[in-house]
């Protein structure tokens, strides 16, 4: 399993480094699974824990079940992409209904070995690599029920309506190319237009969202093909 795979375990009756009891021994010997454990024991920590790991990360909450509820609740509105692992009681049926209501993807028996909650964690992230495969190019995704544009080292950039529209029909293209009558029709679809396309409106999005992300110091990949429509590109965007 490759390295590179971002556990944060939130378990607050284990404050000390690893080795002192079962349950940071269990963040050791996930690491000797493959994981990058990160072991955060107050839930105040958590949202500069998930900053920190960036997209892809996993947290698995192992506090009482109250605590892991709370936390999971607070964590998924912040963070509606990350994936969220409750640990429960392995007879507590009420625990794991609550911890699913509170925003869940998974639960596995609290005391389970490190070997079912790392095939657990496994077939999780093998999801995500899934997932992010749809997109065209590493480093580039859509997250935040794509509301926001999240692109190399993690820079996140929000999207209106429209810029949301626009990007969503051209990563979803073939090719991740798309004419500007597509384009158009999409965005016109997203406000609920139902005036006629207006080509020359998309021009203005793309370059009022080229100066949104030169603003944040990274450039958009997106190219214009010149008298058909855009596409999204890995290099330097096409200013034209």
């Amino acid at each position: 399993m490759p390295s590179n795979l971002i556990v944060i375990l939130f378990d607050p009756a284990s404050p000390g480094p690893p080795g002192v009891d079962e349950n940071t021994d269990m963040a050791s010997r996930l690491e000797t699974c493959g994981f990058l454990v990160n072991h955060c024991a107050d839930p105040r920590w958590l949202p500069d824990f998930i900053t920190h790991a960036g997209v892809g990360a996993c947290l698995i909450l192992n506090g009482a079940p109250d605590q892991n509820c709370l936390a999971a609740s607070s964590v998924r509105m912040r963070h509606p992409d990350l994936v969220i692992v409750v640990m429960v009681p392995s007879d507590g049926e009420d625990a794991l209904i609550q911890a699913l209501r509170s925003g869940a993807d998974a639960c596995c028996p609290q005391g389970a070995s490190a070997a079912l909650l790392a095939t657990l964690l496994s077939t999780v992230f093998r999801r995500i690599r899934q997932s992010a495969g749809r997109w065209p190019f590493r480093g580039w995704s859509l997250q935040e029920r794509d509301w926001v544009l999240v692109g190399p080292d993690d820079c996140r950039v929000s999207l209106t309506t429209g810029e949301r529209a626009f990007l969503r029909a051209l990563l979803h293209a073939p090719g991740s190319r798309a004419s500007h009558g597509d384009l158009a029709a999409a965005v016109n679809a997203a406000y609920g237009a139902e005036a006629p396309q207006r080509v020359r409106q998309i021009g203005l999005l793309v370059s009022r969202m080229r100066r949104k992300f030169e603003d944040r110091g990274v450039a958009l990949p997106l190219r214009s093909v010149h008298g058909w429509g855009y596409m999204f590109t890995q290099g330097a965007s096409d200013q034209r």
